[in-house]
This record gives structure tokens, C-alpha cells and sequence, in this order.
């Protein structure tokens, strides 16, 4: 057998190894990032990009989530688009944007934390400002948090339901449990303390 492998060899000439190489489907020889997984390149990435610095002039948005580290942001969805699709019609749509969000280069964890809000999770510099930016895109935003502030899509200061509307409304849908009175106590519990005391 170890003749027919000498034989091969020998009657076997290669005129272009390139080609020959890109026969096999290997990948792009110029190009080492080619084949690698979409998190292992954005992590190469995020690893190669020089620290954020800010300059007079320049915009605070802008570097939003400069530090590369874990990041939480939420989108609250228009009431009549949160009433359409429920629970399960957000989770769809989470899971929508999520994907679109990748094929555009933004690596983001969406889930849908109740009817009609999202809850986003980065992890690199300068995503925060890209979901921002994607977020802004889709008609069903009603408005953007991130870090305890709320930011709307361009053309508008303020929500278009505001949170008291919001929160009466998802009462009367069975999405949250109504607030208790503010002049209501909460009820006394009985402690074991006095039991003691009286036991004595």
C-alpha cells in the first residue's frame, strides 16, 4: 500500500495552490476572521478597541456604554401595540429584534419582562447607543430607558401615555395588581413576643 501512496505523489503535479485550497471551501486564506463564530469575533473586537476618551464639544450620548461592560436598558412599547400582542406577542417580537439587531452587528440579549417591555442586555463598548439607535427605528416604541431615565424617539419630549395612564390601564388588563391606598396600613401581624410576654 505504501507504493500507491508513493505513486500518487509522484504522478500528482499542482499548478495553483490557491485555487486548489479554495476548492476545498476552507475560507478566505486573506482574511483570519472569516470563520469565526459571530461571539468569539465580537469579543476579539471589543478586546481590540482603544479606551473612550471624551472631549470638549463632544456629545455625552455618545458614549453611552463606552466601558464595555454589562449594560441594561428597557424599551416600554406603545399601549395599543403592548394590548395587541400580550405576553407571548412581546416574547415573539423580543426574539424579532434580537435577530435583526445581530444581522446588523449588534449583539444583544432581548427578553420580554412583561407585556409590551423589553429588557436589553449588552455587552460591549458602544452597543447601549446602537440599541438606542435600532430601537428608535421601530414604530412600536413608546419610549427608551437606560440608567432610571427615559428618552423618546426624535420628534418627541415626552411618552405618549404617561406612567399613571400606564399603570391604571394595565390594572384594569390584570397585567399588574392594583396599588394599595396611601393612607391604608398594612394590616398588624401578630408577633410571637407578646404570646411570650403573656406566658410569663
Amino acid at each position: 500500500w505504501m507504493a500507491w501512496i508513493g505513486l500518487a505523489a509522484v504522478g500528482h503535479e499542482i499548478f495553483d495552490v490557491r485555487k486548489d485550497i479554495e476548492e476545498l471551501d476552507v475560507g478566505d486564506l486573506d482574511d483570519d476572521e472569516a470563520d469565526l463564530p459571530y461571539h468569539f469575533l465580537q469579543e476579539k473586537k471589543r478586546k481590540q478597541q482603544p479606551p473612550v476618551k471624551f472631549e470638549p464639544g463632544m456629545d455625552p450620548m455618545s458614549l453611552m456604554g463606552a466601558g464595555g461592560g454589562m449594560e441594561m436598558s428597557f424599551v416600554v412599547l406603545k399601549h395599543e401595540k403592548a394590548v395587541e400582542l400580550g405576553k407571548e406577542g412581546t416574547d415573539k417580537l423580543a426574539s424579532v429584534w434580537k435577530g435583526m439587531m445581530e444581522n446588523g452587528g449588534v449583539n444583544a440579549n432581548v427578553y420580554a419582562v412583561d407585556p409590551g417591555r423589553m429588557l436589553f442586555v449588552t455587552q460591549g463598548a458602544g452597543l447601549v447607543g446602537k440599541v438606542k439607535e435600532f430601537v428608535f427605528q421601530q414604530e412600536e416604541t413608546d419610549w427608551w430607558e437606560y440608567q432610571s431615565k427615559q428618552y423618546y424617539p426624535p420628534g418627541r419630549t415626552k411618552a405618549l401615555m404617561d406612567n399613571d395612564e400606564r399603570k391604571k390601564a394595565e390594572e384594569k388588563l390584570g397585567w399588574r395588581q392594583p396599588a394599595a391606598p396611601k393612607d391604608s396600613k398594612p394590616p398588624k401581624k401578630k408577633g410571637k413576643g407578646k404570646k411570650k410576654a403573656e406566658e410569663l
